[in-house]
Order: C-alpha cells, then sequence, then structure tokens
C-alpha cells in the first residue's frame, strides 16, 4: 500500500487527548519542572497534536520534529528517563487507532519522526546544560576572584597589624620554633627574625620560666587547651631580663587539627620595675615603722618605766619609815593609793613596751622570743586555752630581719586565734631549717570558710589575717591559711631564713645587734 495514499491523511485526533494524558503520567513522578502542572498538560497535549500532525502529513518537516523535542527540553524536563519515556509513549500510542495495513506503512515514519524528536531534545539539553554550566563556572570564577581578593585584603591588613603592632607577636610552629616574628619582637628581645626562626622558644625563656612555659605549650598543640596565658622573663640577646604578659592561641585547619600557635607579648618590664620598687618601698616603710617602734621602746623603757620605778622605790622607803603611824605631812593611804597607781602605770608601760619591741628577740633569738610571749600570755590570761609551743631548729643563724616579721605574724595570729576561735587547744609550732623558717598556729575554734581572696576580709571589718599577709609578703615570704567551719583554721607562714642584705650583723631596721 502506497504510505501517501489518501486513507491515511485522517489523522487520528480524537487520541491525542489520551495520548497527552498518558504521556504526562509517564513523567510527572521523575522530573521535577519550574511550570505549574496544568501548563505542563497543555504543552504536552499541544506537542502530541503537533507529532500527530507530522506522522500524517505528506512531507516530511525535520526541523518541527526537532522543535517537538527541544519544546520538551525547554520545559526543563532534563533527565535521562525523560526521552526514554517519551519515545515508549509516542512510539506505542500515537498508531495505536489506525489500521494495521496502514500502522505498518507509518512505521518507518513513526522511527524517524521518534529519532528527530530524540535528536532535538538532546540538542536542545545538551545547549541548555552547556549555558547552565557555563553560568555556574562564571559564577565560581567570580565568587572565586572575591574570595581572593578578600583574602588579600585580609592578608593585607593582618601584615600590616603584623608588622605595626606595639606589642610582640610571633608564629611559632608545633616544635616550639618561631617561623615568623614582627619589628616589636625583635626590639623586645635584641634578635632578628632570621636568628629566632633557629631557636626554639625556650631558648630565650628564663630558665626559672621554662618548665612552666613549655607545659603549657605542649598541651596546647596537643589540642587540649586553645589558649594560655602568662608573664615570663625573656632573655634579652644582650643578657638582661625582659619581663612579658604572654597570650598563646592555637591556630586549628578546617578538621580541627593544630597548625601552628599565635603569641602575643606586651613589654611589662616597666610595669614590673614600678610594682618591685613600690614593694621595696613598703618593706622599707614597714621596717622604719618597725624601728621607729623599737626606739620608743628603748626610750619608754629607759626613761620613763626607770623613772616610775624610781618613784615607786621611794614611795616603798617612805612607808618603811612612816612605821605604819600617819606623818603629819602625807596620809600613809595617799601614799599607798599612789603608789599603786605607779605601779599600775608602770605595768602598762611594759606591757606597751613588750608589744613595742619583743623581749629578748635581739638579744637571745626568735625561740626565746616566742617562749617569753607565751609565758606572759598564760600569766595574762589564766583562763586561756591549752597553748602548746614547738619550736625545732637552730635560731642563731636567723636575721632580725627575718625573726621580726615571724615574731609578729605569731603576735598577731594568737591573737586573732584568742579573740575569734572559741578554740580549746593551740600549737604554735617553729621549724627552723638551712633555706627557710615555718611558724605555723593551729587551732580546734570554730573555723570559717576561706575567701578567695583576704580581701573580702578586709572589706568586712577583718583586718587580723590581712595585716599578717601584707606583714610576711613585703619580707618575702608567704603565707597559706586553711581553715573550714568546725574544724578550726591553720595559718602557715614561711620566710627565708636569710634575706639579701641581712649579712652584715645588722637588721633591716638599720639598728645594730650586736
Amino acid at each position: 500500500m502506497d504510505v501517501n495514499d489518501s486513507s491515511m491523511h485522517s489523522p487520528p485526533i480524537a487520541r491525542s487527548t489520551v495520548i497527552a494524558a498518558r504521556w504526562y503520567r509517564a513523567l510527572a513522578h521523575i522530573v521535577f519542572s519550574p511550570l505549574p502542572a496544568e501548563a505542563v498538560r497543555h504543552h504536552l497535549a499541544d506537542l502530541t497534536d503537533r507529532a500527530i500532525d507530522l506522522l500524517c502529513s505528506d512531507a516530511q518537516d525535520e526541523y518541527a520534529a526537532r522543535e517537538i523535542g527541544a519544546r520538551l527540553a525547554g520545559m526543563h524536563l532534563l533527565h535521562p528517563e525523560v526521552l526514554r519515556r517519551t519515545l515508549i509513549v509516542l512510539g506505542s500510542e500515537i498508531a495505536t487507532d489506525v489500521p494495521p495495513a496502514r500502522a505498518t506503512a507509518l512505521q518507518p515514519r513513526l522511527i524517524a519522526l521518534l529519532g528527530t524528536v530524540a535528536a532535538g531534545y538532546l540538542g536542545h539539553a545538551s545547549a541548555t546544560i552547556l549555558r547552565e554550566q557555563e553560568t555556574i563556572r562564571t559564577a565560581l570564577l567570580a565568587e572565586r576572584e572575591r574570595t581572593a581578593a578578600a583574602l588579600r585584603e585580609s592578608e593585607a591588613r593582618f601584615q600590616a597589624i603584623f608588622s605595626e603592632a606595639a606589642i610582640g607577636i610571633v608564629l611559632v610552629n608545633l616544635a616550639g620554633y618561631p617561623v615568623e616574628a614582627n619589628v616589636a619582637i625583635e626590639r623586645m628581645l635584641g634578635y632578628t627574625r632570621e636568628e629566632l626562626h633557629g631557636m626554639v622558644f625556650t631558648a630565650v625563656t628564663h630558665p626559672d620560666d621554662v618548665l612552666a612555659d613549655w607545659e603549657l605549650f605542649e598541651s596546647l598543640v596537643a589540642g587540649q587547651r586553645d589558649a594560655y596565658q602568662m608573664e615570663k622573663r625573656y632573655l634579652h640577646k644582650d643578657g638582661h631580663i625582659v619581663w612579658g604578659n604572654l597570650t598563646v592561641s592555637l591556630v586549628r585547619d578546617a578538621h580541627g587539627v593544630p597548625q601552628f600557635t599565635i603569641g602575643m607579648v606586651e613589654d611589662v618590664t616597666a610595669r614590673k620595675g614600678i610594682e618591685a620598687s613600690l614593694i621595696e618601698a613598703q618593706r622599707r616603710l614597714a621596717e622604719s615603722r618597725e624601728a621607729e617602734r623599737l626606739r620608743l621602746a628603748r626610750d619608754l623603757h629607759d626613761t620613763a618605766v626607770q623613772h616610775l620605778l624610781d618613784i615607786n622605790r621611794h614611795l616603798s622607803e617612805t612607808r618603811k619609815r612612816a612605821g605604819g603611824h600617819q606623818a603629819a605631812e602625807v596620809p600613809i593611804a595617799t601614799v599607798v593609793a599612789v603608789q599603786q597607781k605607779v605601779q599600775e602605770i608602770t605595768a602598762q608601760l611594759r606591757g606597751l613596751v613588750r608589744d613595742l619591741r619583743p623581749a629578748g628577740l635581739e638579744e637571745f633569738g626568735l625561740i626565746a622570743a616566742l617562749e617569753g610571749y607565751v609565758a606572759d600570755l598564760r600569766r595574762e590570761r589564766p583562763e586561756m586555752p591549752a597553748l602548746v609551743l614547738d619550736a625545732r631548729g637552730d635560731d642563731t643563724t636567723v636575721s632580725l630581719g627575718v625573726s621580726l616579721p615571724l615574731f609578729r605574724a605569731a603576735q598577731e595570729a594568737l591573737r586573732n586565734v584568742l579573740e575569734h576561735a572559741h578554740a580549746r587547744h593551740i600549737t604554735l609550732s617553729l621549724r627552723v631549717h638551712t633555706e627557710d623558717v615555718v611558724l605555723s598556729v593551729r587551732d580546734d575554734g570554730v573555723g570559717f570558710v576561706v575567701p578567695a581572696s583576704l580581701g573580702i576580709l578586709a572589706r568586712a571589718g577583718h583586718f587580723g589575717l590581712v595585716g599578717i599577709a601584707e606583714r610576711v609578703a613585703l619580707a618575702g615570704g608567704q603565707m597559706d591559711v586553711t581553715s573550714w567551719p568546725g574544724e578550726g583554721m591553720v595559718i602557715t607562714v614561711r620566710l627565708p631564713a636569710a634575706r639579701q642584705g641581712d649579712d652584715d650583723g645588722r637588721d633591716d631596721s638599720g639598728l645594730d645587734r650586736g
């Protein structure tokens, strides 16, 4: 049968609606189109009509066939399964109701039509994909350029900060070697950055600070911490000490793996010098006050007390001469009253002298002075708690500059316990070692919660422990307080056995011990 027979020119129009519906259902769940569903159905119905027209027309229109595939791809139905299902639906449905003889005659044209539709779809899809790829590539290149520009700007800012910063900045690798250093750190330490590159950071660290710094650095590079801060001493290239306030931070990569560290060092040498001068001035002031107390005690003992003792002696002789009879000039009762008053004043002055100048401290040493003080307390306060003195060691090597602060600490600590602890037992112990002297006062009283800072006690009006701590600090020592409610208190004071300047036979107040 001739394909162009007029009996073949009646297109199966009634089938177009059914074919379009099946085509839509075949594609609906495999790909997303930005067009509304109704619009997609409308386009597929129109494409179905065009395909039927092309199949039944006398002339083959390859362009129109390619346009069907192109329009399908133009709806953004871009998926490999779209083309396969399209070919199945159109190939199986378009000629379904056509008589067998005519269907056989149309088969070659149907195959050619479907091939051309496929070519149009693939051509348009490829062009669309290429355009989108180019758009993406252009966007990526633009973003890369923006990122690179932002990175260059960030690096420029960092380099400006790094180079011009007033504080020292150094980048250190995980092995502890500087890989970059700014001008400030070069000025601070006297080394060039090239010299620093070949030196582990401990080489410019004071020996007394190496262990603490290295332990913190190791925990940092191990990822156990993100940063640390400390005040440390550096060794300048010419040998002098530079104090620095160091802050070190760890830099990690995108996966959290440590890469290197950034250290920032503020030169605080001047501040440290001022602090040392202030501490020295406070120490000298305290020593001057102690010297004045000693001088006043001696003056009172050598003048006022001696005069009162002379008056008391004369009054005693007057009473003896009276022989128990009333003298015409001065009644004996008046003499007795005056003598009692003189004795009271003498006792008060002696107590003041003892407070100002610890009895026997200069002449016999710290242990003897503590023994005398404890004996006086027991005599003056017979109702006081049981007090035990446990002193061991050779105190003849302890200078007055050390023994006097320790005595004052014991004096103030015992007063504090007697006034506030409500204790039943008190132990005052002293241990004289070669390198240091340790004094402690222990009681079984009410105890208290030790605050984080003794300054809190001062703000609450309790100055006893604060005064001891300040006196001990000025003498170059340390004080520790441990206590808990209901468990009593322990005050421990530790001072070096000898201080610089104490080896010339004189105490820090300028008073000759000999």
